[in-house]
């Protein structure tokens, strides 16, 4: 086509920390790119931690190892490399070294440690080969993560409950590994939706419930009326669904951090701030769909 139909001379392609997708890749050759200088992908190093956790076939008392598969997996999803190692036994030098070895990578992450056991060894151990910046924050599930660092490196310490684990690795890990990358990470898509059933939260506790959405075009008994009213912090509550939204939110589980089946069938959470007290069933609220997010 004519000089000028797809690019201007001069337009401003993309911007720093840009994300390239092909399609990207095929314009900028399109140009007379061939290379561009890019942030290499951030390397993770993956550690499961715990005496009981084996890969396969556990015996009585043993425990599957799914954390570290599953932070691995979203390492990737979010543009990282992830080095997923075996599980290293609850044993202060065993985790010491482990980490230590693994203190070239970008980011450090041990899941489990953080708060199961009679005895917290995770925080000890980062501590004593570099220093822990937190731990415990007011989110639930989610308490017990630490946030320290080792030679420069960030070290990452996930609770072992899995749902738990899910949380701070998106909450804390994937900022971590976008800056890292040298961008910053992309807000979740969300969706309207009405509460179904109640969400209870402790004050002063950020909560994520997850949440498995359906549509809904009318009430059970037909009724199309809807019944408007606003909630103290200023968000709407509806009864009925005629002008609200047609989605309807379902709890997968009030409360529990180590039932994997309610992030695995859920479709997305339900982030209740720590101003409040829980949301009553009809509230609408926002559904943050996180998993299909890089």
């Amino acid at each position: 086509g004519p000089a000028g139909e797809d690019v201007a001379d001069g337009q401003r392609l993309y911007d720093a920390g840009a994300t390239l997708r092909p399609s990207d890749l095929g314009l900028l050759k399109s140009v007379g790119l061939d290379a561009v200088p890019v942030y290499e992908p951030p390397t993770v190093a993956v550690i499961p931690t715990g005496e009981e956790l084996v890969q396969s076939d556990p015996d009585p008392g043993e425990v599957i190892e799914t954390n570290g598969l599953t932070v691995s997996r979203l390492v990737g999803r979010w543009g990282g490399d992830a080095r997923y190692r075996d599980v290293v036994t609850d044993d202060e030098e065993a985790l010491a070294a482990a980490i230590e070895r693994d203190l070239d990578a970008d980011i450090v992450v041990t899941t489990g440690g953080s708060s199961v056991g009679e005895r917290d060894l995770i925080p000890e151990v980062v501590d004593g080969i570099g220093e822990v910046l937190v731990h415990g924050v007011a989110l639930k599930p989610g308490h017990p993560v630490c946030l320290g660092r080792a030679s420069g490196t960030p070290v990452l310490s996930l609770p072992g409950y899995p749902v738990a684990c899910i949380v701070n690795a998106v909450q804390f890990l994937r900022p971590t590994q976008k800056r890292v990358a040298g961008t910053d990470p992309a807000p979740f898509p969300t969706r309207r939706a009405r509460l179904d059933r109640k969400i209870a939260s402790e004050p002063g506790t950020r909560t994520f419930a997850r949440v498995r959405l359906s549509d809904e075009s009318t009430e059970s008994d037909g009724s199309t009326e809807s019944d408007w009213s606003t909630e103290s912090d200023g968000s709407p509550t509806a009864s009925g669904t005629s002008d609200g939204p047609s989605t309807v939110a379902t709890p997968t589980r009030a409360s529990g951090s180590g039932v994997l089946s309610s992030v695995a069938l859920a479709d997305g959470w339900v982030v209740v701030p720590e101003s409040v007290e829980g949301f009553d069933a009809g509230r609408v609220v926002d559904v943050e769909l996180w998993e299909v997010t890089e």
